[in-house]
């Protein structure tokens, strides 16, 4: 598949409510969609957002990496799989895994278009369908409730719940009560980088204590 055309659009979208992580706080959505078009006329889409304190990546390094590096390299290039793809562009720079990710994702999404196919199909042929999960913010148990009783409303099987702002045991009974008030809901855990393996551990084992690890991921 020939890649024809190459380009690469900024959003901000401002957020209903503060979003938390054990990182920050964040009130905008900020990020870039990468756009890539085939010789067959189709559009693969991929999407790049940066974040200094978990990847390093930020809104400069991802446009000069992309524009600069990325884009005049693959531009006008035929490529027979996903596989190849990825492995031309990892050799043309380490690191900087936001770029590299949004034209992986927009060429992956380019190559099935143009097998007359879609995303689901590829990812769960058996199925034609993928779940996704809603992410909830840290907040206080009630509000967490309240938030995650709003998305499971909305038809969501799946919650991913951040932590690490609390001690892990504070962490283990908050998100008891989550697994009591939702039980038919699967849960993430997501410490965005708060815990050292020794805590994760720890963690992992009072998890299992409470019966939660062993239904959660």
């Amino acid at each position: 598949m020939k890649i024809i055309a190459c380009q690469l659009a900024h959003y901000s979208v401002a957020l209903k409510t503060t979003f938390k992580t054990a990182l920050h706080a964040q009130n905008t959505a900020n990020g870039w969609i990468v756009q890539l078009k085939s010789e067959q006329g189709h559009f693969g889409y991929g999407e790049a957002v940066p974040s200094l304190r978990v990847t390093g990546d930020s809104d400069a390094s991802i446009v000069g990496v992309l524009r600069q590096i990325i884009f005049p390299a693959i531009l006008g290039k035929n490529f027979e799989n996903i596989g190849k793809f990825d492995s031309f562009v990892a050799k043309l720079i380490t690191q900087n895994s936001a770029a590299r990710n949004s034209v992986s994702e927009a060429f992956l999404d380019l190559l099935v278009k143009d097998q007359h196919g879609n995303l689901a199909d590829f990812f769960a042929p058996a199925k034609g369908q993928i779940g996704t999960d809603f992410t909830l913010s840290i907040n206080d148990d009630r509000q967490m409730q309240v938030e995650a009783q709003k998305i499971v409303d909305q038809g969501f099987s799946i919650l991913k719940i951040k932590v690490g702002e609390n001690a892990i045991p504070e962490e283990i009974q908050k998100l008891s009560r989550l697994v009591k008030a939702f039980p038919k809901i699967s849960f993430r855990i997501d410490a965005n980088q708060a815990w050292n393996v020794r805590q994760s551990l720890q963690f992992n084992q009072l998890a299992s204590q409470k019966k939660i690890a062993d239904r959660n991921s």
